[in-house]
């Protein structure tokens, strides 16, 4: 039984299904209504950590703060984070550093090598997360859904924040992606960190409704995986942790030819993957490499979602999930929030 979302701000970004075929009701809620109320930790791999290289810094970001203004102060240094995270969270979150950095709130953890790959060091993150429930009496049934989504598992959508507050930054991508020839032309002056984000929101939405038309409508994850159907059914997959999970691809300039469920999305956009690709790939002259990637199908708990806390009207919810996946999408499948925006999605 497919369980079709009645929101429309979902239907907008891709998020049309859910993972859970059950027709649960929306329970009113908010998140992200007070300064501890979203908190969210980093958790890395130990492994790497050594007595040379770049410096590794922990530090926690305070609620109301965006990450991109941390990495402007971090310049000066040569340093990034390891992750963004939102806004508004409480955020314990790791730099990585050329230069050693000498100010208050940068504890020192160790040094990595200079070769690492951000995936390789970031593997997960932990969230506690605080949800005042507007519905009363509804705490148990809260509960019951927590113990119902670990029989199944989660398609791994992209979430709301990667498409912007008014959720239109994929039609923005889209439109720089069909004008890139002008941008050269004209060298408009864009910071390509906004151009990045619009174009990224594309390729996220293209990659939801590819979760839409390709995985969901057998409604068995591990079946698709046992298929062997040719092009249109051709399924990738990628070591986690050491075990063999199916994945979907991430429209990059690098697939020259794509399989043929994710050609049929392209072309609805009115652009054929030809054209597509050599504009991605003509990105990269404006300092944007679209190279393309695979993106697992569902979502990997290192923890699975459990009750924490409850007091009162409020509960806390704790789960880790791996780094690029999005908790969001978790609590959409157990609130079903017809107004996400309003709640604080």
């Amino acid at each position: 039984m497919r369980v079709k979302s009645h929101s429309h701000e979902d239907i907008f970004i891709g998020l049309c299904n859910y993972s859970i075929p059950l027709e649960w009701e929306s329970i009113g809620h908010a998140i992200k209504f007070s300064k501890d109320s979203f908190k969210v930790e980093e958790i890395i791999n130990d492994d790497h950590i050594s007595t040379s290289g770049y410096y590794l810094y922990k530090i926690v970001k305070s609620w109301g703060i965006n990450s991109s203004d941390i990495e402007r102060n971090l310049r000066k240094y040569s340093a990034r984070l390891l992750g963004k995270k939102d806004k508004y969270s409480i955020a314990k979150q790791y730099v990585i550093s050329e230069k050693p950095i000498r100010r208050p709130g940068y504890m020192y953890i160790g040094r990595v090598n200079k070769d690492i790959k951000t995936n390789e060091l970031h593997i997960a993150n932990k969230f506690d997360i605080m949800v005042r429930i507007r519905d009363s009496g509804k705490i148990d049934e809260i509960i019951n859904r927590l113990e119902e989504i670990r029989k199944y598992p989660i398609l791994n959508y992209f979430g709301y924040q990667r498409f912007g507050v008014k959720r239109r930054n994929h039609i923005v991508g889209y439109r720089i992606i069909k004008s890139v020839d002008r941008l050269h032309k004209f060298k408009w002056k864009i910071h390509r960190d906004i151009l990045r984000l619009y174009v990224n929101a594309f390729q996220s939405y293209i990659f939801n409704h590819t979760l839409n038309q390709y995985v969901y409508p057998t409604h068995n994850l591990r079946a698709v995986e046992r298929q062997k159907d040719g092009e249109r059914n051709k399924m990738y997959f990628l070591q986690i942790g050491g075990i063999r999970v199916p994945s979907i691809p991430i429209i990059g300039y690098s697939m020259k030819k794509l399989p043929k469920y994710l050609e049929d999305i392209i072309n609805k956009w009115g652009i054929q993957w030809g054209g597509l690709r050599r504009r991605l790939y003509e990105l990269k002259r404006l300092g944007i490499d679209l190279f393309g990637s695979l993106r697992p199908v569902y979502i990997h708990f290192l923890e699975e979602p459990h009750v924490k806390n409850i007091h009162n009207e409020t509960i806390e919810i704790s789960f880790t999930i791996l780094r690029g996946q999005y908790a969001t999408i978790i609590l959409r499948e157990i609130f079903r929030p017809r107004k996400p925006r309003v709640i604080g999605y």
